[in-house]
Parts: structure tokens; C-alpha cells; sequence
């Protein structure tokens, strides 16, 4: 997210529906089956699908 000049916030996963809502963040950054269900879309104005994938996990 640094690479295009964002400022990653860690927060809750609850947390980012408010969070947008106040401003206090500006977007996140979820795959579109969790945009849906947590209702994401109705507190952000844009979507972009960039077909890039974070896994924070190891497989070993």
C-alpha cells in the first residue's frame, strides 16, 4: 500500500465500516466477498479490481 502512497491502518475487522463512515479511514482493501456481505459498499465511493492478492500467512 506504501508503493502507491497509502498509510496502512491495522485495525478490528469490525471496525472499518465505522471507520469509513467517520473518515476516519478513506478505503480498505478486502477481496469483493467481504465487501458484500460486511456491506462495505455502502461507505466507499469507488471499487478498483486489481487482481493482486495479499496472503500475511506461510504454507508449509
Amino acid at each position: 500500500m506504501r508503493a502507491v502512497d497509502a498509510i496502512p491502518q491495522v485495525m478490528a475487522f469490525s471496525e472499518p465500516y465505522q471507520a469509513m463512515q467517520t473518515g476516519v479511514v478513506d478505503g480498505q482493501e478486502n477481496p469483493t466477498d467481504v465487501i458484500y456481505p460486511s456491506k462495505l459498499y455502502e461507505v466507499q465511493k469507488y471499487l478498483t479490481l486489481s487482481d493482486h492478492g495479499y496472503h500475511g500467512y506461510a504454507i508449509s
